[in-house]
């Protein structure tokens, strides 16, 4: 009878925990199971551009520390994680292949942010774009390949434009420096110049200059000994360069002053990067593109990304920043769409009439230029050297019609 007794027990266990366990189990994968967006961030981890790629994916983790802060995002009544997924594309077009088809292939992710180097959007677009995925470019140099009617799913955020930054640059070049009547302009020969040099021409005229010569140089060069004399054979007033990274533009300033050249050099990059290349006693009269995370008139949500930057890693650059607007304004795009449907991304995106960014409300434009109204327009940084002293200068509202 006792033994009876103790297999009916028995069995009465394995009924409740047959009943119970499937619900434990449930409840114990709810958290597995919660909405995430996670986009997809080829970053430049190793290569030529490994440097500023380290900062990028600073500032990608400090969005995703944000979000993480904020709850996440809503959509459709829902909340949603936000998880970033990056992937090494070695600053390279292959590279960058490899990168994005783990990301879109393999991960199955829908959008991908980060791309900045023509022949790495390139190579990137012929992966998302038949996939229909989401390609939020940071950077862009008009090349055929990069944006415009025949990439739908590709849209330049972040401000990051070549033709965004150069407007900024050499309209405030000519609304604070009236002694210009000339100007000599370096382009990176990658491509790009047939397509950039019309643009920088109309431009520079705009502002009542004479474009005297447009310089080439190859991205593999490493003495730019060649192109500083070049750029000052024809005595320009000014030199402009378009594109390129701190250690060309630094190198260049360096160059020019060395020669005895006295007038403004205007370039792409943050002031105090060009002061560490080009040293102090060269680094006067220049101005170019970058915000100070320490301004006072940094915009608010811009100072609180400052801040979390500076807590997580001990410092806070531009390219920190320039990273915390671009995956921020997307997380925007992603919860102001109400969907995580690429096309649903891009038929609100390219419709918007305002984009949510770091630096504030952004219009979006590009239609007349690239073709289709696919670019964020953001104001651009114009910070300068002053005798061996980096300040923030100003900001500098642009229009790409």
């Amino acid at each position: 009878m006792k033994r009876r007794k103790q297999l009916i027990l028995l069995v009465s266990i394995c009924l409740v925990l047959l009943v119970t366990l499937p619900m434990l189990t449930s409840c114990g994968n709810s958290k597995s199971e919660e909405n995430v967006v996670t986009i997809g961030a080829p970053v430049d981890f190793t290569g030529s551009s490994s440097a500023s790629g380290q900062l990028v994916y600073e500032g990608i983790q400090a969005v995703e520390e944000y979000f993480s802060q904020q709850g996440g995002i809503t959509i459709n009544g829902q909340k949603y994680s936000v998880k970033f997924t990056a992937e090494d594309t070695k600053s390279t077009a292959d590279g960058s292949v490899a990168a994005v088809k783990k990301l879109v292939n393999d991960d199955g992710l829908k959008i991908i942010v980060g791309q900045s180097t023509p022949y790495q959007i390139s190579a990137a677009n012929t992966i998302t774009g038949p996939a229909k995925v989401i390609n939020g470019v940071m950077y862009n140099t008009m090349t055929p390949g990069e944006l415009g009617p025949d990439f739908p799913y590709t849209f330049l955020i972040g401000g990051g434009g070549a033709v965004d930054a150069v407007t900024g640059l050499l309209t405030y070049g000519g609304n604070n420096y009236k002694d210009i009547k000339t100007v000599t302009i370096i382009i990176p020969d990658d491509g790009q110049i047939p397509y950039m040099e019309p643009v920088v021409k109309k431009i520079a005229e705009a502002q009542g200059w004479t474009v005297l010569d447009t310089i080439g140089w190859a991205t593999s060069t490493v003495d730019f000994t060649p192109i500083a004399q070049k750029a000052l054979a024809k005595n320009p007033d000014a030199i402009a360069m378009t594109t390129g990274w701190p250690g060309m533009i630094g190198s260049i300033l360096q160059l020019v002053r060395q020669a005895g050249f006295e007038g403004l050099v205007m370039g792409t990059n943050p002031a105090e990067d060009i002061l560490a290349v080009a040293g102090a006693e060269a680094s006067t009269n220049y101005i170019g593109i970058g915000d100070t995370p320490t301004d006072p008139n940094l915009p608010a949500k811009a100072k609180e990304f400052g801040q979390i930057v500076q807590n997580k890693f001990g410092h806070c650059l531009f390219y920190n920043l320039w990273a915390c607007n671009a995956y921020y304004t997307i997380v925007g795009i992603v919860e102001g769409a109400q969907s995580t449907d690429p096309t649903a991304i891009k038929n609100y995106w390219e419709n918007a009439q305002a984009i949510d960014s770091i630096w504030g409300t952004c219009p979006m434009g590009g239609l007349e230029t690239y073709g289709v109204r696919h670019d964020v327009i953001m104001p651009v940084p114009i910070c300068g050297l002053t005798n061996g002293q980096a300040t923030f200068l100003s900001w500098q509202e642009i229009t790409v019609p």
